[in-house]
């Protein structure tokens, strides 16, 4: 029992302690010389994208640490962390399941993950199961973006966001989340 109290305040302090050096890197400014210049040239297909800008999917969920993870769309993401655009996971709480994304370079679990705009999009889910409480997923069809067909890849099984509301996951998994531009 004391190896376990001890492990679970190891987990915390080490996501605490990560989470205050995301933040403190996260806040450093550039200098002037530093900035990138950006250069003001519209293309075909930006005019489509500017539609998806700050685009958010909410998923509800049921039997996990979280109540709900969000995927975004915006032209200002980047595939690393982007402050003010996503948002780091709490630690998982005691005798709950486990919710998050996954960071593009699966090294963060987030409750917030924003994506640039773009033909084929991908978010990681992980779902960690307590005590045989299925994780429930569910969404609500109506407010997905027009521009992009969503699916869920769980396991061999393909579920199209559009046709469904909800998916179950009985076992610890990762599942994929695909946004694809129409």
């Amino acid at each position: 029992m004391i190896l376990k109290k001890l492990s679970i305040c190891a987990v915390i302090s080490t996501a605490c302690l990560f989470s205050a050096c995301t933040e403190k890197s996260a806040g450093k400014e550039e200098s002037p010389a530093e900035k990138p210049t950006v250069k003001a040239e519209v293309k075909a297909e930006s005019a489509q994208v500017t539609e998806q800008e700050s685009t958010l999917v909410t998923l509800h969920i049921k039997n996990g640490h979280l109540s709900k993870v969000i995927l975004g769309i915006d032209e200002k993401a980047t595939d690393g962390y982007d402050r003010g655009l996503d948002d780091m996971a709490p630690p998982p709480g005691m005798e709950t399941g486990y919710t998050a994304l996954v960071s593009p370079d699966k090294q963060m679990y987030l409750y917030r993950d924003s994506r640039k705009p773009a033909k084929l999009i991908e978010w990681i889910f992980y779902g960690k199961v307590h005590k045989d409480k299925a994780i429930g997923i569910s969404w609500d069809k109506a407010t997905l973006p027009a521009s992009y067909t969503f699916e869920i890849q769980h396991g061999d099984h393909t579920v199209k966001m559009a046709e469904a509301e909800s998916l179950e996951i009985a076992k610890d998994a990762g599942i994929i989340i695909t946004a694809t531009r129409k």
